[in-house]
This record gives structure tokens, sequence and C-alpha cells, in this order.
């Protein structure tokens, strides 16, 4: 159990140096770990250009993240498109072997037609990730893509707060 715990540490002093230089590199943490695929070269290609989640990866990694149904207005992928899926009230991670483009064009228009409102000035987009921000009356939704290079699957994480 030690091991596991030194190794958790050792994830978020790795994540936070990594915000540090590249803001973001967390949305595809959960994913990686699911998949046995090295953490630290997972971390590295998410930090290229992946807008950041440092407080869901301390949450994922200390067992905090709350429990309850996902809200049924957040727009998720077809079941036969996702991977590795965890809902709840607040957090919805997931993967896909669907392209980041597609992904990206999914969101953008299915959360426009869940009567969501598109934050531009603080949404970012790059090449291969892409930080979305929503607003709907007093909820803020903050959607984190980005492609995973070393598999080509798209890391889905999704934040639901209230300001």
């Amino acid at each position: 159990m030690g091991v596991i715990v030194d190794k958790g540490n050792s994830l978020i002093e790795t994540a936070q140096a990594l915000e540090t230089q590249h803001p973001g590199v967390l949305a595809t943490v959960k994913s990686v770990g699911t998949q046995a695929a090295p953490i630290l070269n997972a971390l590295e290609a998410a930090a290229t250009d992946n807008p950041g989640l440092i407080q869901t990866a301390k949450a994922a990694i200390q067992g905090k993240i709350p429990s309850g149904e996902p809200p049924s207005d957040i727009p998720l992928l077809d079941h036969q498109q996702m991977q590795d899926y965890f809902g709840s009230s607040q957090y919805i991670f997931y993967t896909s072997a669907s392209t980041f483009e597609y992904v990206l064009d999914f969101y953008q228009t299915a959360m426009l037609a869940n009567g969501w409102q598109y934050i531009e000035d603080q949404s970012h987009q790059y090449p291969n990730a892409a930080q979305l921000i929503y607003q709907q009356d007093d909820r803020r939704v903050t959607i984190n893509l980005s492609l995973n290079p070393l598999n080509n699957t798209t890391s889905i994480v999704i934040n639901i707060t209230n300001p």
C-alpha cells in the first residue's frame, strides 16, 4: 500500500511540475492509468497542448471524486465510442478511439444544442487539445479534450461546477 501512495505522490509532484511549464497535463491521467501505459510518458505527451486539471488529478488519486449521476444535459458520445468511462455529479472522464476533431465538433455542437452558452474568451483550442468553457444558469462546465499520441485516442475530461 505504501508503494501505491508513494507512486501517487510522485505522480502529483510530476504533474505539478509539468503544469507549471505546460498548462494542462492531466486530461489523460485516468485513461492512461487504466490502460497500463507509462504514466510519465502520457503526462509529457498531454503537457504539450492540453489545458489543465491539477485539482481533478489530485482528487482522482486521493479518491475524493464525488459520486452521483452525471447531469443529463451534458452530452456524451455513444457508448460504443467510449472507453474507460467514469461519471459523477461533478466529473466525467472517458477516452474514445474517435478522432480529436470529431470529438471537438461533437462537443461544440451538442453543448449548444443542450442550451449551454459558449464562453469564447475563456476557452482555448490547439491542434491536439482544447479547453471549452460553457455556462448555463448557475452552472459552469469545463471540457478538456486532448489527443493521446501514444495510442491515438482522445481523452475527455469534463468538470461541472457552480461558480
